[in-house]
């Protein structure tokens, strides 16, 4: 299965990073790709999420079922996230996850997206999305395969 993360902002806490490194080696079976975009620098708040749009825009592919994590998106229970990546896997799709920056996306660029994931109602940091999707990444795995790590 290939999966593709672009992740505005890097990971700057090293139990993040940590984290974040553990699960990648544990999703080694899988064809993980994490492209992280340098946040936009902007006094702006408006133009500074424009242009992390346009940043994630250029590493965006038709070619892939594009995921956006998005506060307001569709939540889904471990099991039903399992069932949702083996079904692409099973299609032979391709999936990308979008986490944008501290400031969010634009409306209409968040429209783009074939699918909005969400976490919760509960605002998270765009680093400890992240991590978030890495372990559902690693679980939905071990659920697809009937391992005891989800139990």
């Amino acid at each position: 299965m290939y999966i593709k993360i672009i992740a505005v902002g890097k990971l700057k806490h090293k139990n993040f990073l940590s984290l974040a490194q553990d699960y990648i080696a544990r999703l080694s079976h899988w064809n993980l790709e994490i492209i992280e975009l340098k946040e936009a620098k902007l006094d702006d708040t408006e133009k500074r999420i424009e242009r992390d749009a346009f940043n994630i825009n250029m590493h965006l592919k038709n070619d892939y079922f594009n995921v956006i994590l998005d506060e307001v998106g569709d939540e889904m229970n471990s099991k039903k996230f399992a069932k949702f990546m083996q079904q692409k896997k099973d299609m032979g799709d391709k999936i990308c996850f979008v986490i944008g920056g501290a400031y969010g996306l634009p409306e209409n660029f968040k429209q783009k997206f074939d699918m909005r994931l969400s976490f919760g109602k509960m605002t998270f940091t765009h680093q400890f999305v992240r991590i978030l999707l890495l372990e559902q990444l690693y679980r939905a795995s071990t659920i697809m395969i009937g391992k005891d790590y989800h139990y």
